[in-house]
């Protein structure tokens, strides 16, 4: 298996993403999804397009996901998309003038 090597917006050197995960990289990596749906309103990819767009195997994909959806950031749609919860709710009364 060769190393697949991905780059991270910001970063000069490329993130090796193939083999094992570390907690300490998940939790990196967690910062860059959740840095990206907060840049982004209305954000709203798949699993795959996630692997692609951030070069991530599909298990390092799917702990980052869990975490995020355990954490009550993101949300699944019934298509498979991966949404802000906060945009999947609307805004809330204290969010809103009036």
């Amino acid at each position: 298996m060769s190393d697949q090597k991905s780059f991270v917006a910001g970063q000069s050197e490329p993130w090796s993403v193939a083999g094992p995960t570390d907690d300490e990289t998940i939790q990196h990596w967690i910062q860059i999804v959740r840095g990206e749906y907060l840049e982004v309103p209305g954000l709203l990819l798949t699993r795959i397009q996630m692997e692609r767009l951030w070069g991530l195997e599909a298990v390092s994909c799917d702990q980052i996901l869990d975490a995020l959806i355990e954490a009550r950031f993101l949300v699944r749609t019934r298509e498979g998309g991966f949404l802000r919860a906060q945009a999947a709710w609307g805004p809330t009364k204290n969010s809103t003038s009036g």
